[in-house]
C-alpha cells in the first residue's frame, strides 16, 4: 500500500477518533515488539486499515492500556493491547514494505538509487523477522513482485494486469492465516484496497513519471497525458469510483459484531476518506499522508 488508505479525522466523533489513535498506537508497539523497533519508523495506517478489517473478520475481542512511550515520555496515550491480528500485521508491514524498498532500490538511478539503498538497508532487518515468521507468504509475494516487474518491463500487457497484481498482493496479505468465507472475503478486500491504490499512486506520480521517464499504468493507456488533460482525468475519476465501489459492496458483507470502534472506522475510511482523498488527487493535488499521520500521533 502506498499511504492513501485514510480517515478524515473531522469527521469522526471524539470517541472514535480516540479508538483510531489506540489501533495506530498498538501497531507501533507491535512493530516495535514483532519486527524490531526501528520498523517503528516505517508505521503507516495502510496497516492499521488492515488489522481492523482482519479484526472484524475474526470478531477479535479488544483490549486497552495507557502508557507512556519515546514520543509521549510524560503521558500515558491510550493503546491496543497486543492481539494475533495486530502482530500478524506488523510482521505483514515488514514484507510489504521490505519488497517496496527492494523494488525502489532496483528502479533508481544516480542519487535517487543511494537513498533507495540506505531505505533498504534500514527495512530489511525488519523484513528477516517477518520472513523467517512466514517464509511462504514471503515467497507468494516475491513471486508475485517479480510478475509486477515483468509487466512494467511490458507495457503491452495493459495498465490493468498492474493493478491486478497489485491487488493480488494485498490480497494475500489479508487473507494469510483465514480459511473457507473469511480467506474468500478477506481476499478479495485485499484485491480491491491494493486495485485502488495501484491506480491511486499512479495518478498521484503521474507528473513526475512521465518526467522521469519511469513505468505509470495512467501513461500506458495515455502516453501524453498531462496533469490538464480532461479525458484522461475523467476516465480515472470513472476507474476509482468504480474500485472504491466495489470495495464497498465488499466491506457490507464484513460481520460487526465485537467492537463498533472498528465500523465507525472502516466507515470513515470508506465513505469519508478514501472519497477525500480522491478527490484531492483527481483536482490535481497530492495527497497528505504526512499530515494526517502527524495529525494522529499527537
Amino acid at each position: 500500500m502506498f499511504g492513501y488508505i485514510q480517515i478524515h479525522a473531522q469527521q469522526m466523533r471524539v470517541w472514535e477518533y480516540q479508538f483510531y489513535k489506540s489501533l495506530y498506537c498498538g501497531l507501533c508497539r507491535s512493530q516495535g515488539k514483532c519486527t524490531g523497533q526501528c520498523s517503528r519508523m516505517t508505521l503507516s495506517y495502510d496497516f492499521v486499515y488492515m488489522a481492523a478489517v482482519r479484526m472484524a473478520l475474526d470478531g477479535t475481542e479488544l483490549s486497552f492500556d495507557r502508557r507512556t512511550c519515546v514520543r509521549h515520555p510524560f503521558r500515558k496515550t491510550p493503546y491496543l493491547c497486543a492481539n494475533p491480528q495486530i502482530s500478524y500485521c506488523a510482521f505483514a508491514a515488514g514484507l510489504l514494505n521490505g519488497q517496496k524498498c527492494r523494488d525502489d532500490k532496483q528502479d533508481s538511478r544516480g542519487f535517487s538509487a543511494l537513498r533507495a539503498a540506505f531505505r533498504y538497508a534500514a527495512v530489511r532487518p525488519s523484513e528477516k523477522r517477518a520472513e523467517k515468521k512466514y517464509p511462504e507468504l514471503a515467497k507468494k509475494l516475491s513471486d508475485t513482485m517479480e510478475k509486477i516487474r515483468q509487466v512494467e518491463k511490458d507495457p503491452s500487457a495493459g495498465a490493468d494486469a498492474h493493478a491486478q497484481l497489485c491487488g493480488e498482493m494485498l490480497g494475500l496479505l489479508f487473507a494469510e492465516g483465514f480459511t473457507g468465507e473469511s480467506a474468500s472475503l478477506a481476499y478479495r478486500i485485499g484485491v480491491r484496497t491494493g486495485r485502488l491504490a495501484d491506480w491511486l499512486d499512479a495518478l498521484d506520480d503521474l507528473e513526475k513519471d512521465k518526467k522521469n521517464g519511469s513505468y505509470n499504468p495512467i501513461l500506458v493507456l495515455y502516453p501524453d497525458a498531462g496533469g490538464k488533460d480532461a479525458d484522461m482525468i475523467e476516465n480515472v475519476r470513472t476507474v476509482l469510483f468504480e474500485e472504491l465501489m466495489a470495495l464497498e459492496s465488499l466491506f457490507d458483507l464484513l460481520p460487526f459484531e465485537t467492537e463498533k470502534g472498528i465500523k465507525a472506522v472502516l466507515d470513515n475510511i470508506i465513505h469519508v476518506g478514501l472519497p477525500r482523498v480522491i478527490g484531492k488527487l483527481l483536482d490535481g493535488g497530492h495527497s497528505d499522508t504526512n499530515q494526517e499521520k502527524e495529525a494522529v500521533r499527537l
